[in-house]
């Protein structure tokens, strides 16, 4: 058995989503919703499906179409490619993932999501929910939008020609943009 099929048959799907703080229901005997933490949601519309046909847990957003196992959910959730995935569950869960022959190619590459046009444009919908949710609870959200838009175009362009590379730069920019409009403005941080 390799890494990935020990961990979709060790590690629970369910008990990730929640240390991820995500409140899941019960909603059917086999299956359990919850607000998708990949786009703005305010319907459940993220099931898991506590068996699939493969006998692993799974999940599907019916809104943004993100689903998979528990690997692919912490690819998304983390932001991180397979090696990222496996260094995860092997910081956190006791498993013997190195009989895997692969393991030390998979833990030398680097731990972005690496892949396709698709892989980065569902990364940069992901990434893009959390930036208007920090200008939606910020300040001045239109004079944070002007700043960080263009950075936001340029990531845009960067997944249209598939450069990896310039995608994760720009993002590392925006992020650092964001946290500079944190410090000078105290949100996030209580005020005594």
């Amino acid at each position: 058995m390799d890494a990935f099929e020990e961990i979709k048959q060790t590690v629970s799907l369910v008990d990730e989503m929640e240390k991820h703080q995500l409140s899941l229901t019960r909603s059917g005997p086999d299956r359990m919703k919850c607000i998708c933490p990949f786009h703005a949601d305010s319907d459940p519309s993220l099931t898991v499906y506590l068996q699939n046909e493969e006998g692993y847990e799974s999940f599907n957003c019916f809104g943004c179409n993100a689903g998979g196992t528990v690997i692919d959910y912490i690819m998304l959730a983390e932001e991180v490619n397979k090696s990222g995935a496996l260094r995860y569950f092997s910081k956190n869960y006791n498993l013997n993932l190195s009989k895997d022959m692969n393991f030390s190619e998979l833990l030398k590459a680097k731990p972005y999501v690496k892949s396709s046009r698709v892989d980065l444009r569902s990364n940069l919908h992901a990434f893009s929910v959390r930036v208007f949710g920090f200008l939606r609870h910020s300040e001045e959200p239109v004079k944070n939008l002007m700043v960080i838009k263009p950075f936001l175009k340029e990531i845009d362009d960067a997944v249209s020609r598939n450069d990896e590379y310039y995608y994760y730069a720009m993002k590392r920019v925006v992020s650092e943009v964001m946290l500079n409009i944190i410090k000078k403005t105290g949100l996030g941080v209580e005020k005594v």
